[in-house]
């Protein structure tokens, strides 16, 4: 009994600990941008992640209250959401309902508002100095936050491809055109009673060719065929 109590109290305290660096990185960063914009009312970054970092926690618990009171009213009136095991066996995959959906989609953004709401607003009871931020301030640097973390993972990936299209453009527009060369270099020297000889045979190809293929050949052959002297 007390292995599971330990056990459930550090899951919890993860969890809280990953609500409130989840809520300080995303005040952190809607502070930051309105800060650059050279609004008034946004502290230096310690204070905003602060502020999210006591705000995350609470935000979160008071999040999964709702949306599960949500669930249970809405289930209902609307049908309830089929289980992974359920749309397995089914053989039909109807989709969770509509709500379940648009849940999903406005939580985050009310979630991160809500952090820096209520983050502000028990730092400001407690007499501690945010520079200008208040509730409202708070507010806003969460929902700014949580937008821009929204945008750039939409736009996250689409970047990412682009640079390695970019960098690999030549690999790709040679594999394209089926590039294939043959380098020869060779090297000969006469001295008083001696004759030295060399040569370097540099040859690739990006695709399969019968004449490229044949001349590389001819090239190795010609190479094999000189003697040691």
């Amino acid at each position: 009994m007390a292995c599971f109590a330990v056990e459930a109290l550090l899951v919890l305290g993860l969890l809280l600990a990953s609500f409130a660096a989840q809520g300080a990185f995303v005040i952190s960063i809607g502070n930051a941008v309105l800060r650059a914009a050279h609004l008034t009312g946004y502290p230096r970054h310690g204070l905003a992640a602060a502020v999210g970092a006591i705000g995350g926690p609470i935000a979160f618990t008071l999040a999964c209250v709702v949306q599960n009171a949500m669930v249970k009213i809405l289930t209902p009136l609307c049908g309830r959401i089929p289980r992974p095991n359920e749309e397995q066996n089914s053989g039909e995959r109807d989709g969770a309902p509509w709500y379940w959906a648009c849940i999903q989609f406005f939580s985050p953004i009310a979630i991160h508002t809500l952090s820096g709401s209520v983050g502000s607003a028990i730092l400001l009871h407690r007499r501690v100095d945010l520079e200008g931020m208040d509730v409202l301030h708070g507010a806003r640097a969460g929902a700014t936050g949580d937008a821009i973390i929204a945008f750039s993972s939409l736009l996250g990936p689409f970047i990412i491809f682009t640079i390695f299209a970019v960098l690999l453009a030549p690999v790709w527009i040679a594999m394209i055109m089926g590039a294939k060369w043959v380098y020869i270099k060779s090297r000969e020297t006469w001295t008083e009673g001696t004759h030295t000889y060399s040569a370097c045979h540099c040859y690739g190809t990006c695709g399969g060719d019968s004449e490229i293929d044949g001349e590389i050949e001819s090239v190795q052959r010609e190479r094999g065929s000189y003697g040691t002297f």
